[in-house]
């Protein structure tokens, strides 16, 4: 990028802009009372205003004496400032005399037989006219990945709760939404941690709810466990987050799960997949399975979630083409494994990460080892998706 010179032109509509903005605030103080926030950004507007005024004077000087001044890194300042006030002020007249809402991200309220808990999750959300939408986050470089046919885009069939119409091929065969390397991590976690299955003889286990157990060798734990190393074994690094998101309030499991999801994503900048691992919930209980190699293997639904409710979410595109890529590869390998992908008005966490979904694994009346079984084939799909 080429350097630009500091100009009085450009400074003056600055300036002229700002004032604009300046006397626009000052019609809205007059208005109605917005509250501290919208002083605390008159004020920070006022400042920057004597900023550009003393460094216009600077740039006036130094073209008279033909010395060019640099001005790209201050004028990138200026812009970043002003936008963040402008946010700022919008956010804070919009919560006049109203505040923010709080949206409760709902998975599975009046989803009857969708393949997920009726188990909502509180998750404070400000309402689409609050202010503008928060910056997304600059995207990653794309790697082409596994190629694919519009014939296997047509081959998946998509269920659920949301009403946006999708172009399946285009989003599975459009690259992949994070660069592949030796580094490309998992990172495999349990928002309803204590999930359990229908008991095998001589593997009970105790309950602490119908079909959940603390136990970490009948519950999701366990799944993630052979999911783990399955994915170790063919070479693709795994963080495992044995955090127990679901006790001892049930109805918080997606919020504790989005801070795990934050957190370890902060400490890892090699993870380019979540994947939430969840036991469906369908009652009364259903066995999910399918015979493969000679042996009973839970099957897999791949779950979506969207912005249709009304909550940010700027990754949903990117995570349904990932889930559709993964859904053809299982296809190519295990026939009939997947049951068809579900995209859903709720979030599900989708918002932390391009290449984030759940896996459903079984349903209630699949048994631990169904569940096992299934993941050497779910691993493959997921080391040949990140090229190993």
């Amino acid at each position: 990028m080429g350097t630009r010179l500091f100009t009085r032109g450009g400074l003056a509509a600055a300036c002229a802009g700002l004032l604009a903005l300046s006397l626009t605030l000052r019609l809205l103080c007059v208005a109605q009372p917005v509250g501290a926030a919208l002083q605390n950004a008159l004020t920070r507007l006022a400042a920057l205003r004597e900023r550009i005024g003393i460094c216009e004077t600077a740039g006036a000087a130094a073209m008279q004496s033909e010395a060019p001044v640099t001005a790209a890194g201050f004028e990138a300042e200026t812009a970043t400032e002003a936008s963040g006030i402008e946010r700022e002020v919008s956010m804070a007249a919009a919560g006049s005399g109203a505040g923010l809402s709080a949206g409760n991200e709902n998975p599975g309220a009046g989803q009857a037989g969708s393949g997920l808990e009726n188990a909502a999750s509180a998750e404070a959300a400000a309402p689409a006219l609050a202010g503008p939408a928060p910056m997304q986050p600059a995207a990653p470089a794309q790697s082409p990945g596994p190629q694919f046919s519009s014939a296997e885009a047509e081959a998946i069939s998509i269920s659920g709760s949301c009403s946006y119409a999708v172009d399946k091929a285009g989003l599975l065969q459009a690259p992949l939404p994070f660069a592949l390397s030796d580094r490309a991590a998992v990172l495999i976690v349990h928002t309803h941690t204590t999930e359990a299955y229908t008991p095998a003889e001589g593997a009970e286990y105790a309950e602490t709810g119908a079909y959940h157990t603390r136990d970490e060798t009948r519950n999701m734990l366990a799944v993630g466990d052979a999911l783990e190393a399955a994915l170790n074994a063919l070479g693709v690094p795994v963080i495992h987050d044995r955090t127990v998101h679901d006790e001892p309030d049930y109805n918080a499991s997606y919020a504790n799960a989005k801070r795990t999801i934050e957190a370890d994503l902060a400490e890892n900048d090699a993870i380019v997949l979540v994947l939430d691992l969840h036991r469906d919930a369908a009652e009364p209980p259903v066995r999910e399975a399918l015979e493969l190699d000679g042996q009973a293997c839970a099957k897999l639904m791949l779950v979506v979630g969207t912005d249709e409710g009304g909550l940010y979410h700027p990754f949903w595109q990117e995570n349904l083409s990932c889930a559709l890529k993964l859904q053809a590869l299982l296809q190519r390998s295990a026939p009939g494994l997947c049951r068809p992908l579900n995209l859903r008005r709720e979030r599900f966490n989708g918002q932390a990460s391009p290449g984030a979904f759940i896996v459903e694994v079984g349903s209630t009346g699949n048994t631990l080892e169904e569940a096992k079984r299934s993941m050497p084939y779910l691993a493959d799909a997921v080391a040949r998706l990140l090229g190993k």
